[in-house]
């Protein structure tokens, strides 16, 4: 399976390999390759999060499990094989939606709603102005919680320190600061537990001048 991800002016090529999956309950490996369409170069360093989902009661949407990798020096990465055992095995339409972020590019709207069986995904370049780059960080994260997925939650935290780090770099107002101590907390709140998490972003947002 191909997916490819466009960038203005450069584009990601990823090449997803794995073999067929007769059961749901069992996902197998998924290999994939990040290039550069300019250079023709792979790019290092993109952090790539698979999302475990499936329908609930009430047609509610689930999420119960995260994985997540890092491309290396030669662009590849796998996302590694996992078998549902637990109390998620009897959810319907079963799936794995994927995000991306690596500092300096941008997921295109054309990428979502896409399936995984689709060939093409598209990411572009990023606004340069810390506004834009600042609104895109707020909206990437967004709903990228999974609060069923246990332990494996702690596989989200790269990804979103990876953010939180483009987000600080960029942010030149205490309203642009308030994304980044939000972003602290999401990672907090993995690591050391919501209430605590709360109370630092409490503390930290009494030092914003916010309105």
């Amino acid at each position: 399976m191909i997916k490819v991800i466009r960038l203005t002016g450069a584009i990601f090529i990823l090449m997803f390999t794995s073999s067929c999956v007769s059961n749901t309950n069992h996902w197998p490996a998924r290999h994939g390759q990040v290039i550069d369409e300019n250079s023709e170069l792979p790019i290092e360093g993109a952090h790539v999060v698979a999302f475990w989902k499936g329908i609930a009661s009430y047609a509610t949407e689930a999420c119960f499990h995260i994985e997540s990798a890092v491309s290396d020096k030669e662009g590849n990465f796998t996302i590694p094989a996992w078998t549902n055992t637990g109390e998620w095995t009897a959810l319907k339409d079963q799936h794995v939606s994927f995000t991306i972020h690596k500092k300096g590019y941008v997921e295109s709207d054309k990428t979502y709603g896409q399936e995984q069986t689709q060939k093409s995904k598209y990411f572009y370049l990023s606004p340069t102005s810390s506004a834009d780059r600042i609104s895109y960080i707020n909206d990437l994260v967004q709903y990228k919680t999974c609060p069923e997925s246990g332990d494996s939650g702690q596989n989200l935290v790269p990804f979103l320190k990876s953010a939180m780090s483009d987000a600080s770099d960029a942010a030149k107002t205490d309203k642009d600061r308030l994304v980044v101590i939000t972003l602290q907390r999401m990672i907090d709140s993995i690591e050391v537990g919501d209430d605590a998490a709360w109370e630092i972003w409490r503390n930290k947002k009494k030092e914003l001048d916010i309105r």
